[in-house]
C-alpha cells in the first residue's frame, strides 16, 4: 500500500465544482422536493428541525405527531426510542 501526501496532490477546484453542479443538474428532476411531495409523501416540512420524543418531530416551532416518517437531514437530539432506517 502506498500512501499520498496532501501536498503531493493537486486539485482543479474549478474543475471539480464544475462536475458537482452538472451531476446535480442532472438528478434534479428526480431528486427535489416537488417529486417526493408528489411521489412518496402526503405533507412536506423544510425548516429547522428536532425530536421531542419517539412521535413527535418539531420544525420551526411547530410540533407533528407521526407513526411513521422520513427525516431528510441530521437532527438533534434523537431520543433513543427513535429507530431511523436507511432508504437504500
Amino acid at each position: 500500500m502506498h500512501a499520498t501526501t496532501p501536498s503531493a496532490v493537486a486539485v482543479d477546484f474549478g474543475f471539480v465544482m464544475e462536475r458537482m453542479r452538472k451531476m446535480r443538474a442532472s438528478i434534479a428532476p428526480i431528486d427535489s422536493v416537488a417529486r417526493y411531495k408528489k411521489d412518496f409523501c402526503e405533507e412536506i416540512f423544510l425548516g429547522h428541525a428536532k425530536f421531542l420524543d419517539a412521535e413527535t418531530i418539531e420544525v420551526d416551532g411547530k410540533r407533528l405527531k407521526f407513526d411513521k416518517g422520513t427525516c431528510f437531514a441530521t437532527l438533534y437530539p434523537i431520543p433513543q426510542k427513535v429507530t431511523l432506517w436507511p432508504m437504500w
